[in-house]
């Protein structure tokens, strides 16, 4: 009887200390939040901290356990610039939204606007100019085909060509052609062999005299020609 009572009140004990914590967690003041913060936006970018805390749903005074990452995240990714959310806590009463807004890849071109454009083909910002050190691309015949063809090309590319270039012309599926730093044009042709492409300009650009040629071409890249 007595080892009996003895299980009995620590089963007890457990369930008042499960209870508690849950009410600790989920309802008390204790743990609740008292503070929001912003990160990884930039200090020019029209991201607002104010808009995307009020956006994200958290507010002051709500318990920090019964927070949603994939309510914020629901919340917060209808900002075109946004490109992922993650919610940190911060115990007992600090709760952060870590942002990483989206980078753009390309500015292409509509009328007298840029459309910004993702390495993810996210179209998500128009501007009245391009950012500086991002290529601006003009797109002819169908959109959608001659968007694809060119963000493939354009992804693909090394760094140290990409960084290179500022103009993207693309017509369809096979009309790629690039315009590098110092005025050389590339033509480019399709989307295929991108990787051998993208080996034979290396080669090419890299080769004696290569700052006086002013058009590689690597559409055919097993023939490629220079002019």
């Amino acid at each position: 009887m007595k080892r009996r009572r003895q299980k009995f009140g620590v089963a007890f004990l457990v369930l008042l200390l499960v209870g508690t914590s849950g009410w600790l967690l989920g309802w008390s003041s204790l743990l609740s939040v008292e503070q929001i913060q912003v990160v990884g936006v930039a200090a020019d970018s029209p991201l607002k901290s104010d808009a995307i805390i009020a956006l994200s749903g958290i507010r002051i005074g709500e318990s920090m356990a019964r927070l949603s990452g994939a309510s914020v995240k629901r919340e917060l990714v209808q900002l075109p610039r946004v490109g992922s959310v993650s919610l940190i806590r911060h115990w007992p009463h600090r709760a952060v939204l870590v942002i990483k807004e989206r980078v753009p890849a390309a500015a292409i071109v509509k009328g007298n606007q840029f459309q910004l454009i993702d390495s993810g083909s996210n179209e998500y910002a128009l501007v009245s100019s391009a950012p500086a050190g991002i290529p601006t691309m003009k797109i002819t015949g169908d959109y959608q085909t001659g968007l694809k063809t060119a963000m493939s090309v354009i992804t693909f590319l090394p760094l140290t060509i990409r960084g290179q270039v500022t103009q993207i012309e693309s017509s369809g599926t096979d009309g790629v052609q690039l315009t590098l730093s110092g005025g050389a044009q590339i033509i480019w042709g399709s989307s295929e062999d991108l990787e051998l492409k993208s080996r034979v300009l290396a080669t090419l650009l890299s080769g004696t005299g290569a700052r006086r040629v002013r058009i590689f071409d690597v559409s055919a890249p097993y023939a490629p020609t220079t002019n």
